[in-house]
């Protein structure tokens, strides 16, 4: 039996004794020549176009490389940069050199601050530093433990967004910014996912180069308006934006969602099948949220963002 064989059975089999339907999503751990073959190339794609990947490396399944080597293939004209931390393994930084992949070595800071902020906001930072000031335009910010696996134009399809969807009324920012759904929820008040985003070079800058993190606050999780109001993960980010805004929230529901109508978009996970090498990887399922668990809640998908956007249409 094949692979497919033994993946259908064992699903007809779960589904006996599940209450749901089943279905397996299959993406590729490494990337031969063949494994590429798949995959466009968008050689149109200049230095204007930057893809920041910051984090430790993930080397369980020499995942981070293998993703790298899959966007080099895609867009070879593009700058690369790995904003990491020192690299002991020679091997790996002749992989990257290989990949014509720029890194920058960060050096760890000191105190981590809650949910380890500092160590995003150092080498986000230090990536987005790193570009050429003027050359680069439109930056992704996305993590080394994540992958873009969908065979299309996601880097594009981001800019495309951003000409169908200008901003209406702002003279700090450049362009709107583009955040994904995956760890986005509708409930949680303002809460721009801090994993991936993309935008110009000077709105990522305006909402990524920010002080460290000081003071650890206490985790509120009984009410969703809380974890960002009290600063905590992605809230740092979210309230250090609202001051280089001047933006003063209500911390409504319907204040919320006028402000990610006003500034961001958000792109579904399926669209780009961005995949998260981590927690629960196993259940991508909707329906497996536990809507008790305030880590998660009810997702923020693109139709939601975009009812706020269009508030009126039917």
């Amino acid at each position: 039996m094949n692979f497919n064989s033994i993946m259908k059975a064992a699903i007809i089999l779960l589904e006996k004794i599940s209450p749901y339907y089943l279905s397996v999503a299959t993406r590729t751990k490494s990337f031969s020549r063949e494994a590429l073959m798949k995959y466009g190339i968008f050689a149109e794609l200049g230095k204007e176009y930057a893809i920041v990947m910051q984090g430790p490396i993930i080397n369980k399944d020499n995942f981070t490389i293998e993703t790298l080597k899959l966007y080099r293939y895609v867009y070879p004209n593009i700058t690369i940069v790995l904003s990491t931390w020192p690299i002991a393994n020679e091997h790996i930084v002749k992989q990257l050199n290989d990949l014509d992949i720029l890194v920058i070595e960060n050096k760890p800071p000191a105190f981590s601050g809650a949910a380890n902020i500092n160590f995003q906001i150092t080498s986000t930072a230090g990536g987005l530093h790193a570009l050429d000031k003027e050359q680069t335009r439109y930056i992704l910010k996305t993590r080394a433990d994540q992958r873009c696996c969908k065979p299309v134009d996601f880097l594009g399809y981001m800019r495309m967004l951003q000409d169908w969807f200008p901003l209406k009324d702002s003279s700090i920012l450049h362009e709107r910014l583009i955040i994904v759904s995956l760890d986005s929820f509708l409930n949680r008040l303002y809460g721009i996912t801090d994993m991936f985003m993309f935008g110009t070079l000077g709105d990522m800058l305006l909402y990524w180069d920010i002080p460290h993190h000081e003071l650890m606050p206490d985790m509120v999780t009984d009410n969703p308006e809380m974890m960002i109001k009290n600063n905590t993960g992605e809230g740092y980010f979210v309230n250090h934006f609202f001051r280089k805004l001047n933006f003063s929230p209500l911390w409504t529901i319907a204040d919320s969602n006028e402000f990610l109508a006003k500034y961001f978009c958000v792109v579904d996970k399926e669209q780009i099948d961005l995949y998260w090498f981590k927690y629960n990887r196993y259940f991508e399922s909707i329906e497996n949220r536990v809507q008790k668990d305030f880590n998660n809640l009810v997702r923020r998908d693109f139709i939601h963002w975009a009812r706020s956007y269009m508030p009126n249409d039917r």
